[in-house]
């Protein structure tokens, strides 16, 4: 299952992992921070560039 992140920087897919918890797990694995039950997006949000 992909870890996404909805706009708003609530796990979408969370249910979709074998336990609620694991996909926050893994984020926070990875070096993701969160703000309560979101990501902090100011700090994660990837803005492509422009071409």
């Amino acid at each position: 299952a992909h870890r996404v992140v909805n706009r708003c920087g609530e796990l979408s897919g969370r249910y979709h992992f074998a336990t609620p918890t694991l996909m926050r797990e893994l984020l926070e694995a990875e070096g993701v921070t969160f703000d309560g039950d979101r990501v902090r997006l100011d700090v994660h949000l990837w803005i492509p560039p422009v071409r």
